[in-house]
């Protein structure tokens, strides 16, 4: 992508934030936490419908795939904890 494109669209990106107040009340409070930069923000309010696509954070951690599950094969056969393989790993790339 040329670098003139990626700018035309970032602007049409910050267009749209202020143009609707709940997503500018929420990139402002999302940007204000240390190491956030506008993109994670932007993408924090994409994949979470504004904050309205999960019930809950545990909801939201799981689909990000931070939080580690037990690994159980049967009865008896314990694994170490492992994050799903199923989940969205270019979200959680950028969160970490």
């Amino acid at each position: 992508m040329s670098e003139g494109l990626i700018a035309s669209i970032e602007t049409e990106i910050v267009h749209l934030i202020n143009s609707d107040e709940p997503f500018l009340k929420n990139y402002r409070i999302i940007t204000s936490i240390k190491g956030i930069g506008p993109v994670n923000a932007w993408m924090t309010i994409v994949y979470t419908e504004n904050f309205t696509g999960f019930t809950t954070a545990i909801k939201y951690d799981v689909y990000v795939g931070v939080i580690p599950f037990d690994n159980m094969s049967g009865t008896s056969i314990r694994g170490r904890k492992r994050v799903s393989p199923l989940a969205n790993k270019e979200l959680k790339q950028e969160l970490t």
